[in-house]
């Protein structure tokens, strides 16, 4: 049987547009100010099972992010959410992954961070830096990081002046 191909139909092309439309923060001043002021050096590993043994039982601050380098498109990607391990003694970046990997089974508990998961599966990446000295307040540094670069599936965590804004945006 020869297939056809389906018409073109305006209300399906736009649920379709608008299923992949998420709204950014790109404030260059901002990314600049937090690389300036921490300069941490970050590793990344496509997010699979296979890469958790890669991910060292540290505490850090980890990002993941939606990227594309071999797609026949120039390398790009964006920072979706962060987070740190390590906090007061508890997960560390290792053990933080392989919750992740598992994150399915609290879908009630964040559905944004489980949809991230699945929507994005075959260009997650799970970024980290490992803060080893225990005078940095990983909780300062991650409503630094969250401020600046103000990833769309976070919900908290951000400074009040920032909770505030994000609050009122539309």
């Amino acid at each position: 049987m020869v297939s056809r191909k389906k018409p073109f139909d305006i209300i399906d092309a736009t649920k379709e547009l608008k299923a992949g439309t998420w709204s950014f923060f790109l404030d260059l001043k901002s990314w600049k100010a937090f690389r300036d002021a921490y300069g941490l050096t970050w590793h990344s590993v496509p997010f699979t099972p296979a890469n958790k043994t890669k991910v060292p039982k540290v505490r850090g601050i980890y990002v993941f992010s939606v990227e594309l380098g071999d797609h026949n498109l120039p390398p790009h990607g964006y920072v979706m959410y962060a987070g740190v391990s390590g906090l007061k003694g508890k997960a560390h970046l290792h053990t933080r992954y392989g919750q992740y990997l598992n994150e399915h089974k609290r879908r009630k508990a964040r559905p944004s961070v489980v949809l991230m998961l699945q929507n994005w599966k075959e260009g997650l990446t799970f970024s980290y830096a490992q803060i080893t000295d225990r005078r940095v307040s990983l909780k300062k540094l991650e409503t630094s990081f969250l401020n600046a670069v103000q990833p769309p599936i976070n919900l908290m965590d951000f400074s009040a002046e920032i909770t505030k804004v994000r609050k009122v945006r539309f």
